[in-house]
Formats: structure tokens, sequence, C-alpha cells
């Protein structure tokens, strides 16, 4: 509707009363939790359509619009602060008249013309020619509903306003930018409103008029106001400038401390706290000694939290060197309490008793120290962690052996291949032969080959080589012995060196002889003896060498003869030696036994000349070495000969030799 039916006044799409003669010109709806109130009385009606101020009652509610661009119901933030100066309080400097006039709000575009359950307005030609409204209208007027509340005396419009701005800063609505006139539809609504409060204080002040003056009222009696709508009607066809909304208000929230700031802090008082600790500790170890000292001394003496210091006092401790029955190392602890029943040795875990408190007790080194399950590659070894736990009747207390020096033995060990330090060969891998206690530990280049040794204690193994030089480490452990460590080089080389021997056993008569074979013109030869003696031999142009040995006893001996060429790989060979008598000679001087003569004399027939009969039975070979035994009626003798001869099963044999006692057998010389 642009123009007031009463008065001819333009109006804007949200007027409700005329601003000019307060004539109703839009179907009103009053929103609120409630669906009834009940009728307003005739004569307040009466006094509406007559103009007679006198009849609007202080309680008559103040009107309020509430269209589709204000919160829907049931919105309200169940938190929001209602109290006075409070954001959501706001409302109530509109009705009490506190609202700035200068800023107009924007009109809105989504306020609905009319809703579903409005009462309708009537037409113009139901109004009477001096602008006053129908008996039936005034009676749709006095039948109109207001929400939830059940008599119009109980609606408060202040707070129905409290609750319109409540649903508004809790879902931050934000007012629609006005059309034409740029003006703001919510705030013009709140201006209106402000208007009708002032109406109805001034209906309460004036005097009731005579009814023949309310009787006949004329539009020209009523003062015309100036409304900003008219003055913006004329500016339609002016593009209006845009408006920009204002910010909803926002309630602040503290902002949580950051995560990584917070990690930061915790990690700077939880290190100043350990820090603070350390410095604690560090003085009381160093001034005190220890804690127990240090509240001791702070408290005078009155707390004693090492009860232990007090009895070890009048313990009587002493330790002395000593030898076990086997002549192993050893010492002799001897303790003397006032009430000890027995002691605990720690960490053996052995107890002895103690008589009238006292007792010399005799412990090996090796025992002690087996017990620690540690390894140590010197002797002495120097430990502070023996105890001596006393038990009494009461309690028990622990007395701390400092500095003791446990002497141990090495570990057995002995490496029979390769016998030398630095060696090189062509070969694509190099055997190792160890000998070692059985119930050592055994590591080669750290890795434990424990499981392979034997019952003897021997261990082989064959280990790849690389090219170049590959060392060795050996490691052996033995319980309660020092470890030993055995460390040897082999240098492998693409080509080995030419060593060719003329024969592989030689028998000699005298203690000098000779070797002859072929190697490389540039090769050294050099021949070692039983693992002791060492010769060098002479190699001429042609490559061809002689080495001059000698032994000094009879029997079979190895002659290891290595030869290494310039940037070739060492190459080794064993040939075997065997110094004998000459048959002659030492036919003539043996001494003619039986079986039975020799077993029962063996140890004083070593190195004598011995002649014996028999029949030979259970022959072996082992390389160039032949293994039997002589049998007679008198018994069975085991022997061994190294010749040329093979023997025959049952075949009876003149033997010529000596018993070796080391290897309990006879050793044959000569055949006959």
């Amino acid at each position: 509707m642009d123009k007031c039916p009463n008065c001819g006044n333009k109006l804007s799409n949200i007027d409700v009363l005329c601003p000019r003669c307060g004539a109703v010109v839009e179907v009103v709806q009053i929103k609120n939790s409630g669906s009834s109130t009940p009728p307003v009385s005739e004569s307040h009606m009466n006094g509406i359509n007559q103009g007679e101020k006198k009849d609007f009652p202080k309680e008559f509610p103040n009107l309020i619009v509430y269209n589709d661009d204000l919160p829907p119901e049931g919105m309200l933030g169940e938190d929001e602060d209602l109290s006075p100066g409070s954001d959501a309080d706001a409302g109530n400097d509109i009705i009490n008249g506190h609202h700035d006039a200068d800023v107009e709000p924007a009109e809105s575009e989504d306020f609905p013309e009319q809703h579903d359950d409005a009462v309708d307005l009537p037409d113009e030609n139901e109004m009477s020619d001096e602008g006053t409204y129908s008996n039936d209208y005034l009676e749709t007027i006095k039948n109109m509903p207001l929400p939830e509340v059940d008599s119009v005396d109980d609606f408060d419009p202040e707070e129905f306003m409290r609750e319109y701005r409540r649903n508004r800063n809790a879902y931050n609505h934000i007012p629609a930018e006005g059309g034409a006139d740029g003006q703001d539809s919510a705030d013009k609504k709140f201006l209106e409103l402000e208007e009708i409060g002032a109406a109805h204080e001034d209906a309460d002040d004036t005097p009731e008029p005579d009814m023949a003056e309310e009787s006949q009222p004329q539009a020209d009696d009523v003062p015309l106001q100036e409304n900003e709508s008219d003055t913006q009607s004329e500016e339609d066809d002016t593009p209006n400038e845009a408006v920009p909304a204002s910010l909803p208000y926002k309630k602040q929230r503290r902002r949580p401390l950051p995560l990584l700031l917070a990690v930061l802090i915790w990690v700077a008082v939880t290190g100043a706290l350990f820090y603070g600790f350390v410095l604690l500790d560090r003085h009381v170890t160093d001034t005190y000694g220890g804690y127990d000292e240090f509240f001791y001394e702070i408290s005078d003496g009155k707390i004693d939290l090492d009860t232990n210091a007090a009895y070890l006092k009048s313990v009587d401790f002493s330790v002395s060197e000593a030898q076990t029955d086997d002549g192993g190392y050893a010492h002799i602890y001897s303790i003397g309490t006032p009430d000890g029943v027995s002691v605990n040795v720690l960490p053996m875990g052995v107890a002895y008793n103690l008589t009238d408190g006292s007792a010399d007790i005799l412990i090996p080194d090796q025992t002690l120290f087996q017990s620690f399950g540690t390894v140590t590659y010197e002797s002495p070894y120097l430990t502070s962690d023996v105890v001596f736990e006393i038990i009494t009747s009461e309690s028990s207390y622990a007395y701390t052996v400092d500095g003791l020096a446990l002497f141990l033995y090495a570990s057995e060990y002995s490496r029979q291949q390769p016998l030398q330090s630095i060696s090189t060969t062509s070969e694509e891998t190099v055997d190792i032969e160890l000998v070692a206690a059985p119930e050592s530990v055994v590591y080669i280049n750290c890795s434990d080959y424990t499981d392979i040794v034997d019952a003897e204690g021997h261990l082989f193994v064959s280990l790849s080589l690389v090219l170049g030089e590959n060392t060795i480490t050996v490691d052996i452990m033995q319980p309660g012995r020092t470890a030993k460590r055995d460390t040897f080089t082999v240098i492998r080389q693409e080509t080995q060196t030419t060593l060719i021997p003329d024969t592989d056993y030689l028998r000699i008569y005298n203690d000098a002889f000779t070797c002859y074979g072929t190697t490389d013109a540039d090769a050294r030869v050099v021949a070692q003896i039983d693992a002791d003696a060492v010769f060098t031999a002479e190699v001429t142009a042609d490559g061809s060498y002689t080495l001059v040995c000698t032994v000094q006893e009879y029997g079979l001996h190895d002659v290891i003869i290595t030869a290494t060429g310039d940037d070739k790989a060492e190459a080794s060979v064993t040939i075997g030696v065997e110094l004998v008598p000459e048959l002659t000679a030492f036919s003539a001087e043996a001494r003619e036994l039986t079986t039975d003569d020799i077993l029962s004399s063996a140890e004083t027939l070593q190195n004598i000349p011995v002649k014996v009969t028999g029949r030979a039975k259970d022959i072996s070979f082992s390389g160039s070495t032949q293994s039997f035994t002589l049998y007679t009626d008198d018994g069975d003798l085991p022997c061994y000969y190294h010749g040329t001869t093979t023997l025959e099963e049952g075949e009876a044999y003149t033997l010529y030799g000596m018993y070796d006692v080391a290897a309990s057998a006879f050793y044959t010389m000569y055949v006959a």
C-alpha cells in the first residue's frame, strides 16, 4: 500500500500506522510463543476509532511488527546475558526513547506483505468519509490474537524487545541493506515503536476533549509530521549508495594457549627442575658423600638413615692372599662380628656359617671371578663388587670389599693352522684349526663358533677370503680365566708362487739332509721343522732350490717348505723326513724281546733299539703311515711304520725299532 487510505500520506512498505494520522494501514501480526489472547474491550477500540486519546490504556501493548527478517521462534540462546547494559538488553533503549534517529535502517526486501495467519484489513469502501473505521473492522481488530499471552495486560513490550534482540545476537543476524531509500527496515520499525510509545504517554497527560469535537475529526486539523519516508519517496529515481550493514556483536572468547607454546613451557619447566636436581645431587655427593650423611648433618644427628654403617664399624674384616690345593690363586677372608650367625658371599650366593661370630673363608679367585659373569683380558682383575652379607639373629648387614685384586690364569688356546702370523695364498678360502678348553666360548671375527668345538676342544673351520689382506681375530673365553685374543693375517693373491718339491717323503740315516725342488726364479724359499727350526733355501736362476736341514731325534718329522714370490701368493707344502739309524749297526745293538716284555717295560725302553717277532693284523693306512698290531702267544703289541714296505694280514715279520711312550705304540724302523 503506497498511500494512507485515510489522509493520502505516502507510506513505505513497512509502515503499519500512518505517521500523519495514525490510521491502521496494513495487516499486523504479533508473534510470540503463545497462540491466543483474550479480545480487547470495545471501548478501547472505539476510543481508537474516534481519536479519543483518553481511551488508550496504559496497559495496551506497544505495537510490535515481527516479520520474516527476524529469527524464528525457539532460536533464543539459553546462555544469553539479559543483565542491564548488555547487548541483549539493548532493545530496552529503543522502547525508552533512546534510539538514534539519525541512523535509518535499510528496508528489508524479505519482509512479507501479508502472513498466512494474518487478519485481512477492510477495503477502503468499508471506511467512513471521516476517515474512521467501521464497527465491523473494529470488531476484527478487537478479536486479533496476541500470541503467547493470556490477556492484553500480560503483554510486556520491553520483554518482547529483549527477546528479539537476544535472538538477533544469538544467530549473528545482520539486517538486510535497504532498497531505493537505503535504510534498514528493522531499525525503521523501532522508530515507529518509539513514536507509538510517545503517543501513549501523551494520551495519559492530555485532558479529555468534548464529544462534539471528537465526532468531527478533520484531516486538515491533524498537524503534518515530516516523515523521512516522504523525502525518500521523492528520490526513488535516484540510485542510492550502498550502506554497509553493521557487523554483529560477537562475544570475545579467550584464545587457548597454542600447543607448541605449551609444550615449550613444559619442557623449560621440566628441564629447570631436572637441572636443579642434578646440581643438588652433585653438591650432596661432593660435600657429604651421600644422602644418608646429608640428612644426618642437616638434622644434627637426629635423622640417621644408614643403620648399616653403625653396625659395620664393629665388624673385624681382613683379606689375605693364599693358594688352593692345586696351587691356584685364592684369598682368605677373615671376618669377626659381635652377634653374627652366618655370612653370605655375593655374587657367589654361597653361605658360610660363623663360629662364635667369626670365620676364615678360603675362596679361589677363579671361582669368585666366574660368578661375576664378565670378561676380562687382563690379570689381576680389580673389583668392588664383592659383598659379604652378615646375618644376625635380628637383621642383616652388607659389608663391601673395595679394591679386591683377583689373579687369573689365561684361557687355554693354541693355533694349529695356519702357523704363520702373516701368510699368502691364491685360494678363495683358508682353513683354520684351533685347540681350546672344551668349555671355552670361541669367537672368530665376532662370530660365535662355540657349537662346533668338540669334546677335546678342537675346532676346524674354513673361512672365505677376499683379494688382498684378510685380518682374522680369534677370541677365546674360558670361564674363570682371562680371555685370550689371537690375530693373524692371510693375504689372498691372484697368482700363486710355484713350489714343487722332488719328494713328499725322505728317509735319512744322518741328522743332516738336503731337500730339492723347483720354484720361481725370484721366489724366497724357507723350511720349518716341527714348528721350531727355520732354514732358508738357495734358489738358482732357473728356479731350482736346495734346502739343507738338520734334525736331532729319530722318527718322522714334518718339514714345511714355503715359497713366496713378488706380487704372488705364497705356496706351501709339507714333506715327511724320517731319521733312522743305519740298519747294520742298529740290528747289532737291538735287544730281542717278546711283546709282553715290551709292554711291561715300556717306560724303560725309550730310545733303546728293540727286536721283536710276530704276525701282523688290523693293518690300516693314513697317508704313508701304516698302523697295525703285532700278535704273539704272549700278547698284542700296537705298532706303526713309515717305510715303503707294504705289510700283509697274518704274515710273520721281524721288526726293528723303539717304543714310543707318547704314542703308546712300537715305532717300527725296519721290517725284515
